[in-house]
């Protein structure tokens, strides 16, 4: 009887001596990697907050209405990917607002570009408060009606062909390829070639 005692208390031992390497480990993942996932998060929005944000807002909320300003949404992201050289300028503002002016003679349409107060906003899984942001805001009529909210371009504002069983992205993994890619010096070039805010946005 004492020896099976013996051995339970050296398997509680061992069970508490696991417990508590895991939780050091834990600790230390923890203390590693939230500082730096936090601050990939507050750059992450500080950029998505420099960028220039469109804002499409229709005359009512009825039917009709909405679906004018979709047409006008769809005008808007079809010019922006066959125009490349798109850039947070008021001439290439004014290039579009004269595409819509001409695709849709009918409607009243003014545009104000700059910092403009929009409402809080929740797009693709970022909040935005309520604040003035660099942007465009196309005003159809009154402009009394729910609005159509483009926060990161060109990622957002362009639509893109699906792609088949493409597996919806996870946030956590998403961010740790993210962090491993930057901290790879050689792949640092490539990453900035590849991005698709670099050929709009390096000379602006």
């Amino acid at each position: 009887m004492l020896h099976d005692y013996d051995i339970q208390n050296e398997s509680n031992l061992f069970l508490a001596i696991a417990k508590l390497l895991i939780s050091v480990l834990f600790l230390y993942c923890a203390a590693t990697f939230i500082p730096t996932f936090v601050d990939d998060i507050r750059i992450d929005q500080g950029e998505s907050n420099d960028q220039l944000k469109f804002r499409v807002i229709a005359n009512s909320s009825t039917n009709a209405d909405q679906l004018i300003k979709y047409e006008v949404v769809e005008t808007i992201q079809t010019y922006l990917q066959n125009t490349p050289e798109f850039s947070e300028d008021i001439h290439s503002v004014e290039n579009m607002y004269q595409e819509i002016q001409k695709t849709y003679p009918q409607l009243k349409i003014t545009y104000k570009f700059g910092d403009n107060l929009i409402p809080p906003k929740w797009v693709a899984g970022q909040f935005y408060p309520q604040k003035e942001y660099y942007s465009v805001n196309f005003i159809i009529g009154q402009g009394r009606g729910e609005n159509w909210f483009c926060a990161v371009f060109p990622t957002l504002c362009i639509v893109n062909e699906p792609v088949e069983n493409e597996r919806p992205p996870f946030f956590i993994a998403e961010w740790w390829e993210k962090h491993m890619e930057k901290s790879d010096p050689q792949n640092t070039e490539e990453l900035v070639e590849n991005d698709p805010t670099y050929s709009q946005f390096v000379d602006s």
